[in-house]
């Protein structure tokens, strides 16, 4: 009995575990998580999840053949943190216009967030989305 009991507490437990890295491994996968997922890294200061979150692996790439993934991150910290926080808060929650076959997303910035962009968009690549 006690082995029966043993086997159905495992399977409970892997169960529950394979269901916690589906949880993580989605944020990417939805706009409608990937835009509060955002935020939230933004507003713990952790620029380079952010990047290697939302940027994609072959804009990384051209970031990276300019300089160290490093610098880029610390000029990101400098430069935009702020600003695309700003604008992340302000489209969290609101639908975008969808096109290129449901590849891309465009979201409107509000005329009161301070961007030199008018629009911001994420492009699917894959299961995940990346912002422009």
């Amino acid at each position: 009995m006690k082995i029966k009991r043993l086997i159905a507490f495992f399977f409970v437990w892997l169960i529950a575990c394979s269901l916690n890295a589906a949880d993580a491994t989605d944020a990417r996968e939805k706009l409608g998580i990937i835009i509060p997922h955002g935020i939230a890294l933004l507003e713990k200061g952790d620029h380079k999840t952010f990047i290697q979150t939302f940027v994609s692996p072959d804009d990384l790439k051209k970031f990276s053949d300019k300089s160290s993934l490093d610098e880029f991150v610390l000029e990101f910290g400098k430069e935009k943190a702020a600003v695309l926080l700003t604008v992340l808060k302000s489209i969290q929650g609101s639908q975008p216009r969808i096109w290129g076959d449901g590849k891309k997303a465009t979201f409107d910035i509000p005329e009161n967030i301070s961007s030199s962009r008018r629009l911001i968009s994420f492009t699917l690549i894959g299961q995940h989305w990346f912002i422009n």
